[in-house]
């Protein structure tokens, strides 16, 4: 997550959060998101978007081990090779890089936590991020600022993040969007069409294909944008393996 503008967050001893050997992210974040009070879904699509590996028939998964230093994404076969390699990076002073499930920048939220071992551990990292983006929220108002905020406080790259979410949230099937984050959408796309959106609006659907560098294609609400929707940027591949949901080697940092 880059021009995340670190808010003090410390992450509190919550008992169940032992370090934990389960890898499975998605099953935790959406545990962290029911206390946490998130809309349902939410956490799970970041999870996903920032840390999906295909993982055959099931399709693609957010995954523990994984990693992202200036760029360039690392998938690792277990937590010990993922800590082997992040203290290599710390140890040359390399602080740069994102870790884990919620992929946490390591030089914005590392002195939260004590140690890579406990940054990268699931449950820790899944916790965190939700009581993170629980803090975004407070700070916005809205939880779709809180997701943009969560990857770039630069408006085109958290308006390109908001709509990978959301593409991730709508494979989660039935009931993958809460009705809170629905209504967020409804609003906002109802403000942008009142106040005279040009067409291709990121908020307002119009039900045709974006003109070309619309800012709509962003959230893909009229049509696919070139390198911005999974499926067609596994296409274009800019950015070899960093991780996205559905592919490997999308650009994941537009």
């Amino acid at each position: 997550m880059k021009y995340v503008i670190l808010l003090c967050v410390t992450l509190f001893w919550v008992p169940s959060l032992a370090l934990s050997s389960s890898a499975n992210c998605e099953a935790l974040a959406a545990q962290a998101a029911e206390r946490h009070g998130l809309p349902k879904g939410l956490l799970r699509a970041i999870a996903r978007t920032e840390s999906g590996r295909a993982q055959g028939k099931a399709g693609a998964q957010a995954w523990a081990w994984t990693s992202n230093v200036r760029g360039k994404g690392y998938y690792y076969s277990g937590k010990q090779e993922a800590l082997t390699h992040l203290r290599q990076l710390v140890a040359r002073g390399v602080r740069g890089f994102d870790v884990g499930c919620m992929q946490l920048n390591y030089r914005w939220h590392g002195d939260n936590f004590a140690n890579l071992d406990e940054m990268i551990d699931p449950a820790r990292n899944t916790e965190y991020a939700a009581r993170y983006l629980s803090e975004l929220r407070a700070e916005t108002g809205s939880w779709d600022a809180a997701t943009r905020y969560y990857h770039s406080r630069d408006p085109r790259r958290g308006a390109a993040y908001l709509g990978r979410v959301r593409q991730a949230m709508a494979r989660l099937g039935p009931g993958g969007t809460s009705p809170e984050m629905a209504q967020e959408t409804e609003v906002a796309r109802a403000a942008s069409c009142r106040a005279g959106a040009a067409r291709g609006s990121a908020l307002c659907r119009i039900g045709a294909a974006c003109e070309p560098g619309a800012a709509g294609a962003l959230l893909g609400d009229c049509g696919p944008a070139r390198g911005h929707g999974t499926a067609d940027a596994c296409t274009q591949g800019p950015r070899q393996d960093t991780p996205l949901s559905g592919c490997q080697g999308p650009d994941a940092y537009l």
